[in-house]
């Protein structure tokens, strides 16, 4: 997960990759939460594992902040991700509502972001999670993204964080 995402003014505060804070009833040890700055009820949840899912849900007791979107307003539902390093022209899209993700081109009305990507090939992006080797492949440009850990190789920026 995430994110994913963002807005220029966003506070990240590091948290070791070994940290565990999931603490909320249901949510388990196994998922990692991405939390949503400009709406602070809303997290993404990523589930660790061979095989990742990405979903919304609510932040219930988790605090810190770890992305933020930037909202499309010809299309609400949908939250916009952009890559603000490595190629600001691709977004990477959410449904708060669905497992749906994926990466497309930006629309006029997106702004800042705070993540970036190393495209492996052209159908797939990393995005490291802090502090670790670790890195969270996802494939581009399909509406439902099942993503997998690996290594992250060359890739040295750092905008993903998991608690």
């Amino acid at each position: 997960m995430i994110a994913f995402a963002l807005l220029s003014a966003i506070s990240i505060v590091a948290v070791p990759a070994s940290a565990n804070l999931n603490t909320d009833a249901g949510v388990q040890v196994a998922y990692h939460r991405l939390r949503n700055v400009a709406h602070p009820a809303r997290c993404l949840v990523a589930r660790n594992g061979t095989d990742w899912t990405v979903r919304g849900v609510s932040c219930g007791t988790f605090v810190d902040q770890r992305w933020a979107p930037v909202l499309r307003s010809e299309n609400p539902a949908w939250w916009n991700y952009q890559n603000q390093v490595g190629s600001p022209a691709r977004c990477m899209m959410k449904n708060p509502d669905s497992n749906n993700l994926m990466v497309n081109w930006c629309s006029a009305v997106d702004r800042t972001g705070q993540w970036v990507h190393d495209y492996v090939t052209s159908t797939q992006f990393r995005l490291r999670v802090r502090g670790t080797n670790s890195c969270l492949l996802l494939q581009s440009n399909v509406a439902e993204t099942p993503a997998r850990l690996t290594t992250c190789g060359s890739y040295r920026d750092q905008y993903w964080y998991h608690d």
